[in-house]
């Protein structure tokens, strides 16, 4: 006695193993969600055990690329504060006298104004150095994924539990842990800087307090 019902729809028809039957060119997962859903389901964190059978290894960016894109950034920081250091140099050198004591001793004196130039010019480096790392490693970098070296590399900071962005008050915290914290040195080391080198996630002392892990991501301009 067959037990098929000759009204089922066949396209409702369960195949063997009890999955119900998907369209043809419908990519697998869980119905409603999108192709290239991050690893596992969401508010589940990378590599979670409960993550979904199968899925691929969290592609964690190596050291080396980490050590570049901090290289790059630090790299356009200094060229921001180049031209009014340079500038401030050039005052500094045109507005000073030098003279020579009856002892044979050499002074350098620096005229009121432009010492004020110099001075002036050498805080405004010191200005726009300080907001440039805010606005590529905090604002950028929070919301976007990406520094201007890691775009440039293509690695990306995102947030460990979903693979969302970090947000700009994270990425603060996080900052200030790299250069205050992760820099903190033992016999001659900064262990923070070298710690995924052997973290199973990869991460640095500003990457736990944040909640943050660093991927592999595609290059951007």
């Amino acid at each position: 006695m067959s037990t098929n019902d000759p009204d089922q729809n066949p396209d409702e028809q369960t195949p063997y193993g009890g999955y119900p039957a998907q369209p043809f060119g419908q990519p697998y997962g869980e119905p409603g969600q999108p192709y290239g859903q991050p690893y596992g389901h969401p508010g589940q964190p990378y590599g979670h055990p409960a993550a979904q059978y199968g899925a691929p290894a969290v592609p964690y960016a190596s050291w080396g690329a980490r050590l570049g894109a901090y290289l790059l950034d630090a790299l356009v920081g200094s060229v921001v504060i180049f031209v009014p250091v340079i500038i401030g140099a050039v005052v500094l050198g045109a507005g000073s006298t030098t003279s020579t004591d009856e002892f044979g001793q050499t002074t350098t004196d620096v005229g009121g104004a432009a010492a004020a130039i110099g001075i002036a010019l050498f805080g405004l480096a010191a200005i726009l150095g300080a907001a440039f790392q805010i606005w590529n490693l905090v604002f950028r970098q929070g919301r976007t994924t990406q520094s201007l070296g890691k775009s440039w590399l293509g690695i990306a900071v995102v947030k460990e539990a979903t693979g969302q962005p970090i947000g700009a008050g994270a990425a603060f915290g996080r900052w200030l842990m790299h250069s205050y914290v992760d820099t903190l040195f033992c016999l001659c080391v900064p262990l923070g800087f070298f710690w995924p080198l052997w973290d199973p996630r990869k991460r640095t002392w500003g990457d736990m307090a944040a909640g943050s892990i660093v991927i592999r991501s595609p290059k951007r301009s």
